[in-house]
C-alpha cells in the first residue's frame, strides 16, 4: 500500500489493532465460558461423589452404632447370666461359714437342712 497517504496507512493500522484487540477479547470470552462450563461440570460431579460418600459414611456410622448397642446388650446379658450362679454360691458360702464358726455344722443337721457340706453346697449352687 505504497500509494496511500501516511494518514490513511495509520488509519488502517489503527483498525488492524482494534480488530486484533476485539479478536483477543472474543477469544478470552470464549475461553472463560468454556472454563466456566468445565468448572460447573467438575463441581457437579464432585458434589455428587461427596454426597454419595457422606451417605455411605452415615450408613457405616449407623451400622457401627447398632453393632455397639448389640454388643452392650450382649455384655449386660452375659453379666447377668454370670451373676446368677455366684449369688447362690455366696449364699451357700455364708451358710457354711456361719455354721462352721458357730460349731453347729453337723450338730443340728436336721434343723439346717441336713446332709453334709457337699450336700449343702450342691443345693445352693445351680448346675
Amino acid at each position: 500500500m505504497q500509494k496511500l497517504s501516511k494518514p490513511a496507512a495509520e488509519a488502517f493500522r489503527a483498525i488492524a489493532f482494534l480488530l486484533e484487540g476485539e479478536h483477543q477479547k472474543q477469544l478470552a470470552d470464549t475461553m472463560a465460558e468454556a472454563l466456566e462450563k468445565l468448572m460447573k461440570l467438575i463441581l457437579a460431579r464432585t458434589k455428587a461423589e461427596m454426597e454419595e460418600a457422606a451417605e455411605l459414611l452415615l450408613a457405616t456410622a449407623v451400622s457401627a452404632n447398632n453393632t455397639i448397642k448389640e454388643l452392650r446388650e450382649e455384655c449386660h446379658s452375659l453379666t447377668a447370666d454370670l451373676k446368677k450362679p455366684t449369688e447362690g454360691a455366696a449364699e451357700a458360702f455364708t451358710f457354711v461359714t456361719q455354721n462352721q464358726e458357730n460349731g453347729e455344722w453337723g450338730k443340728n443337721a436336721a434343723t439346717t437342712g441336713g446332709g453334709t457340706y457337699a450336700d449343702q453346697v450342691k443345693k445352693a449352687i445351680p448346675t
